[in-house]
């Protein structure tokens, strides 16, 4: 993958990132009882969006390290991972917020943080513990860059 072409498709997976954290700003309205881990998830994405956006410099700055076969798999895994990460919750997501308003119209008369619609915690952990393992790949594959 030549710089130009995998820069691009960093910056595409920071704006889906940062999408996400949008997302789950939204959401933390309608599911109160929940906060901690869409606190914890939209933290995540911010630090992958941060780490994104740290290789996308090294890698305009440098394409030396782009030149070593190993690296180039290493590059194609951990973007494939964000990838498939980002669109499965971001899928998730969009059914929470379609879900969303017709919880809270509902019974607006009932406090909202006992609304939890289809909030599925194990499933959200998961996500939050996938969240945290690309994190720390693309910390790791930051410190190589910096060698």
């Amino acid at each position: 993958m030549d710089p130009i072409a995998l820069a691009t498709t960093i910056s595409a997976l920071t704006g889906v990132c940062l999408k996400t954290v949008g997302s789950l700003n939204a959401l933390q309205t309608n599911f109160t009882n929940h906060e901690q881990t869409i606190k914890s998830m939209c933290s995540e994405c911010t630090a992958i969006s941060a780490s994104l956006t740290k290789i996308q410099s090294c890698v305009l700055q440098d394409i030396t390290p782009l030149d070593h076969f190993q690296l180039k798999g290493i590059f194609d895994t951990i973007i494939t991972g964000c990838r498939v990460l980002f669109a499965c919750l971001e899928q998730d997501l969009e059914k929470l917020s379609a879900e969303a308003p017709a919880i809270r119209s509902w019974k607006p008369w009932s406090s909202v943080s006992k609304s939890n619609g289809d909030w599925d915690q194990k499933r959200m952990s998961r996500y939050l513990a996938d969240a945290r393992m690309q994190q720390g790949a693309l910390i790791l594959l930051n410190e190589f860059l910096m060698m």
